[in-house]
């Protein structure tokens, strides 16, 4: 396996790893998804996906290289909902 595979494995892992936190469009670690995620969300939107595989994790939340609508949907469906 070349590079270029093991980067898209690290990412593949780093996604599911995500996806099992309780709430992964909470942006900022305080439990919730609120007005504050979504200005954090707000100053990366309509980017390209950056080149750290942690921020491509934190930001874009259905892994399709651009933080976008497509996006801000995910954290507005979750919005106002608690961390279990």
């Amino acid at each position: 396996m070349g590079i270029g595979g093991l980067v898209a494995l690290a990412g593949i892992v780093l996604f599911i790893i995500f996806r099992q936190q309780p709430c992964p469009t909470d942006l900022n670690a305080d439990k919730k998804t609120d007005s504050i995620d979504l200005e954090i969300l707000k100053k990366v939107f309509n980017k390209k996906v950056p080149e750290n595989i942690e921020e491509l994790v934190k930001y874009d939340f259905n892994q399709d290289s651009l933080i976008n609508a497509s996006d801000l949907g995910i954290l507005i469906s979750q919005y106002g909902k608690k961390c279990k």
